[in-house]
């Protein structure tokens, strides 16, 4: 709990174009002292488009825009899906 004695969680979301790539906790050592975070994860790649469409979830429509963003082959075409990207949160941002 946090100290408004809230449950918590945490999600590491995944865009990168590594299938294989997907760490579930994070481990620092030092001095004998070991921290483990362990965290949930959202593969973006291990997604469907149709499985991101949650009616009335502004993160459902940032996903839908990456999922596709993900799928151009191009370097320029995933630029410039970044930029609409980075456009579609900030309009939702505004929203919520």
């Amino acid at each position: 709990m946090d100290r408004w004695q809230a449950d918590v969680t945490a999600l590491a979301l995944y865009t990168d174009e590594d299938r294989n790539y997907l760490p579930t906790q994070y481990v620092y050592e030092f001095e004998g002292t070991t921290l483990t975070y362990k965290f949930n994860t959202f593969k973006l790649l291990h997604q469907v488009e149709q499985a991101l469409e949650i009616p009335d979830n502004p993160f459902s429509i940032v996903m839908k825009v990456a999922h596709r963003a993900s799928k151009n082959n191009s370097k320029q075409m995933r630029h410039n899906s970044f930029g609409k990207l980075t456009l579609c949160v900030s309009c939702i941002r505004r929203v919520i």
